[in-house]
Order: C-alpha cells, then sequence, then structure tokens
C-alpha cells in the first residue's frame, strides 16, 4: 500500500511545497507485543506457510531456530516446496526439504549451526550439520 500512497504525498509536497497530515483513526489499531526470544524456536508441526512467515518475520532479531542431532540450528531463508511425503513432521529429505505439518514441505536455503558462519543447507549437509532422515525438533 505504500508504494502508490508515497506517490501521492510527493505529488502533493511538489504542488504545494508542504504535506497535509492526517492522523490515524484509532478504530481497528492493535497492540504489538515486544517480541521475545523463545518465539523464535520452530513448531515443524505448523504448516509450512507459517513456518516461512515465522522466519520471514523475525528476521534478524530474534531470529529462528531448530535442533539437530549436531545442536542447534539457526534458519537464516526458507521458501516453499512441495513434497507428497507422508513422513513425521521435521523430517530432512534430500536436498534440505522439511517436512511440516498438514502435509506440506519447506525448503531450507541459509542455515547458520551454533558458533559457524551461515552456509548454504547443502553445505549443511555434506558438513553433517544435518543428515537427510533425521527429525528436527
Amino acid at each position: 500500500l505504500g508504494g502508490p500512497m508515497i506517490v501521492d504525498v510527493l505529488d502533493e509536497l511538489e504542488k504545494n511545497g508542504r504535506v497535509t497530515k492526517t492522523r490515524q483513526p484509532d478504530a481497528g489499531m492493535t497492540y504489538a507485543k515486544m517480541l521475545k526470544k523463545n518465539e523464535g524456536a520452530i513448531d515443524w508441526t505448523k504448516d509450512a506457510a507459517a513456518i516461512d512467515r515465522q522466519i520471514r518475520a523475525l528476521h534478524p532479531w530474534p531470529g529462528t531456530w531448530t535442533h539437530s542431532q549436531k545442536g542447534r540450528l539457526k534458519i537464516l531463508s526458507a521458501s516453499l516446496s512441495i513434497s507428497s511425503q507422508n513422513q513425521r513432521a521435521g523430517t530432512v529429505m534430500p536436498d534440505g526439504i522439511v517436512l511440516c505439518g498438514h502435509n506440506t514441505a519447506l525448503k531450507l536455503e541459509i542455515v547458520q549451526p551454533d558458533n559457524k558462519k551461515p552456509m548454504t543447507v547443502l553445505e549443511a549437509l555434506r558438513g553433517g550439520y544435518m543428515s537427510v532422515g533425521e527429525i528436527l525438533s
């Protein structure tokens, strides 16, 4: 919504030399509570779209994470994917696809093991920070 609105504001500024401010109406306003670190824990039983929104919303702080067999793994980037597998939520499939709730899947793209630099999910698989078939928690 902001794109078209900024054009109108800039047109008004050019035409009048100033911008008229309008108070936001109280109706429809909501309060956003302060984020806490524990909100970044991923629940793989949620559907992939909800997890994808969580990853994008909480980046960069507090960030999102999961636990693999090797320890905590930050999820920095992911995208929605398609999988016809019917296995437990959190199961890592080839190419970094993780099965989620409601028969959905998420493809992890960039991850970061604790005390390591960010890496692609394929690098994480090759480096043993996660493995195909393991269940993330």
